[in-house]
């Protein structure tokens, strides 16, 4: 994703190897030492990375799935709950509302950009692994969901597609 300082990187280097020195995975410890390094690489290449041809390009080709998400997380993470039917704003979701939040002039700009520079990341990495894994002669294989959780962007987004009432399978 970026280029840490040495600081950061000695830092980062003696969390990891704290965090994987116990006896048992701590999910929550390691989500939330990934979520420090992100939000600082963000702050501080935000500005290069969201003019980017590249990012420009992704944001153009995926936004009508990766804003809805990106602002369903914004919300998720101000009101502390995916349970988007409790939030006092948005509860249900109106494109023209949402689109205000979008403006660079908006209180929380950067933390829905926060999230769009998350995926366009992401994105890049996957692209790497999976042209690589074709390079070897590795296949991926897509998976079909069959149900969502009733606090997902997409019950948020688009509830008249799906039966929320009814779930099968492991939670999503």
């Amino acid at each position: 994703m970026g280029g840490l300082t040495p600081k950061k990187k000695e830092a980062y280097l003696a969390e990891k190897s704290a965090l994987n020195a116990l006896p048992i995975a701590d999910y929550e410890q390691v989500a939330k030492a990934k979520e420090k390094y992100f939000k600082f690489l963000f702050k501080r290449e935000k500005d290069q990375v969201l003019k980017s041809a590249a990012y420009l390009s992704f944001l153009q080709k995926n936004r009508d799935w990766l804003i809805p998400y990106a602002l369903f997380c914004y919300l998720r993470d101000r009101f502390g709950t995916p349970n988007f039917r409790s939030w006092p704003i948005l509860s249900e979701y109106n494109e023209q509302e949402a689109a205000k939040m979008l403006e660079p002039t908006f209180v929380d700009a950067d933390k829905i950009a926060y999230h769009l520079y998350l995926q366009f990341h992401l994105d890049q990495q996957l692209s790497e692994v999976h042209d690589y894994m074709h390079q070897i002669g590795v296949a991926f294989k897509g998976d079909i969901p069959i149900g969502i959780s009733p606090d997902s962007v997409d019950a948020w987004t688009h509830p008249e597609l799906f039966n929320l009432e009814a779930s099968a399978g492991a939670p999503p």
